[in-house]
């Protein structure tokens, strides 16, 4: 899934996106699109919110290098509040961004915390290309996905889509092996036969 999002990205063109979380299901998936922007030999930069990262004066930090892409940790700036003239300086610092790097990756609070959060993302939002909305998969109902569009969309966000992310869904083989461990108190040789048969098999390490 998130090849097919990276995919479209490249297909919509732009060089600026934001990942939002639903109720904050987006853990990884920004450093992992990031990643997957590096390897087509693109100069990529993850912006990161952290209220910790800067001063109360607005200081600009400085990106980091990392692993593919550079890292920049972003904090409680004036640009983080939602007002015109405030929006034309997210707007400017990701035009300088982005001439420095082929593509922007902005991991923004997620839509579950409230109307701070909405208003720090909301200047952002409107600057950046593109936006897309993070969610844990298997755990949010469709009327509550339709309320994140909703409240991003009225941020400014301009959609480009949705990704799931299955961090929490574990694989059947490891679904099996937490099962089994129930078994260990009471027949632990049952238990270790069990367990070595599911860590050798490789039809259950696979993932959908």
């Amino acid at each position: 899934m998130l090849e097919a999002l990276y995919q479209r990205w490249q297909q919509q063109g732009g060089q600026t996106l934001a990942l939002v979380g639903c109720l904050g299901a987006e853990s990884g998936l920004a450093e992992a699109l990031a990643k997957r922007a590096g390897q087509a030999d693109q100069r990529v930069l993850l912006v990161e919110w952290n209220d910790v990262a800067a001063g109360a004066d607005g200081a600009n930090p400085t990106p980091q290098p990392g692993a593919g892409f550079d890292r920049l940790a972003l904090g409680n700036e004036p640009a983080a509040q939602a007002s015109p003239g405030e929006a034309s300086c997210a707007s400017a610092r990701l035009a300088a961004w982005s001439g420095q790097y082929q593509k922007v990756v902005l991991h923004l609070p997620p839509v579950s915390q409230g109307e701070v959060a909405s208003a720090r993302r909301s200047p952002w939002l409107m600057a950046c290309e593109h936006t897309v909305l993070a969610l844990e998969a298997g755990h949010i109902g469709a009327a509550m996905v339709r309320q994140c569009q909703h409240q991003l969309e009225q941020e400014g966000g301009r959609l480009l889509g949705l990704v799931a992310n299955d961090h929490y869904n574990p694989s059947l083989q490891q679904s099996l092996l937490e099962a089994i461990e129930a078994l260990t108190p009471r027949w632990p040789g049952l238990a270790h036969w069990l367990r070595q048969g599911v860590r050798q098999s490789q039809l259950l390490r696979m993932r959908p």
